[in-house]
């Protein structure tokens, strides 16, 4: 594993941050103006990335997102290098991650260690992953 394959995990992580941000930001306006924007509280998490901006989420959730990585080694007692060399084992991928593997791993770990009802293994196989909540805090 690389610290490629950590940068790829954080900006999913990143990702998924900024897509739940940006989404109840939307909630919230659509809430106080009482029209429907873009009806996004009807949406499963994964739709949301479909609606959100494509932009590269600004450093405050980069910071939240390495902040996550390290509670989640911490509590697994290995680098994120090893858990998802673990996931990659999981899913038959022994020793490279296919394009785009760790991204989409760290959008599904930020999603769901922010209570989002989206997870890893809704589509890939089980391994001994331990998740932590997280409390996603950015200043707006």
């Amino acid at each position: 594993m690389s610290l490629q394959y950590e940068r790829e995990v954080a900006k999913g992580i990143a990702r998924a941050f900024f897509v739940s941000h940006w989404a109840q930001k939307v909630k919230d306006k659509q809430n106080k103006e009482s029209s429907p924007l873009f009806m996004v509280g009807r949406f499963e998490a994964a739709h949301w990335e479909s609606l959100a901006p494509t932009i590269n989420p600004p450093a405050p959730y980069y910071h939240n997102a390495y902040k996550l990585l390290g509670r989640l080694e911490e509590r697994n007692e290995a680098s994120i290098d090893i858990i998802l060399r673990k996931a990659m084992k999981a899913d038959g991928h022994h020793f490279v991650a296919p394009e785009g593997y760790a991204f989409e791993f760290g959008k599904f770990l930020g999603y769901n260690c922010t209570g989002r009802p989206i997870s890893w293994f809704d589509t890939h196989e089980m391994f001994g992953l331990l998740l932590v909540t997280f409390d996603l805090v950015i200043d707006s």
